[in-house]
């Protein structure tokens, strides 16, 4: 199957492929640290927004914002509430439970978006996905590590309900960003 022209990155995708990357892997890290030194899950969850929302502003003032409809402006926003219920879940969890489980926990969001593509966008489960989803699990299961002694219910109730918001965010945005540009999608 031939690629679409403008395929493969430029510079400056990659770039924010990798720096976004970097960002989200150390993010839990610093969560961890932030509560561990007394800072209320909403500052930190509400950080995290907020650093994005400033960097967004300057990068769409410099790169032009693309006019879109108020009703694509409202599907957008409903995206970005399952963002925000996914950070805040997510800290809740590393706030209850180790940081560790709660990423792991997290990580269960392929499996669902593969789930949820099924159900909703009635997308097929190929046994290409079914063994990409066991082996990212046992992957993120072999970086994390087993979980440790502090394992609470409401703590991996959170974790699987962050996973849960990161899968509905990833298959809302597959159709909600449809014809908008990356960068007037995501600010």
């Amino acid at each position: 199957m031939p690629r679409p022209a403008g395929f493969w990155p430029t510079g400056i995708g990659v770039a924010c492929a990798l720096s976004s990357g970097v960002c989200f892997s150390i993010s839990t890290v610093c969560a961890q640290k932030a509560l561990d030194a007394g800072l209320p899950v909403t500052v930190v969850a509400g950080s995290r927004p907020v650093i994005a929302t400033v960097f967004l502003f300057a990068a769409t003032a410099a790169a032009g914002r693309q006019a879109i409809s108020g009703r694509d402006k409202l599907r957008l926003m409903g995206v970005g509430l399952f963002t925000a219920a996914q950070i805040f879940l997510l800290y809740q969890a590393v706030e209850r439970i180790s940081a560790p489980l709660a990423v792991l926990l997290l990580y269960t969001y392929p499996a669902l978006v593969a789930l949820l593509s099924l159900l909703v966008l009635r997308a097929p489960l190929s046994l290409m996905k079914i063994a990409a989803l066991v082996a990212s699990l046992a992957g993120a299961l072999l970086i994390v590590g087993l979980p440790g002694p502090k394992v609470t219910f409401a703590g991996v109730a959170c974790g699987l309900g962050a996973g849960l918001c990161l899968a509905v965010y990833v298959v809302l945005a597959a159709t909600a960003t449809r014809g908008i540009k990356p960068l007037t999608a995501v600010s």
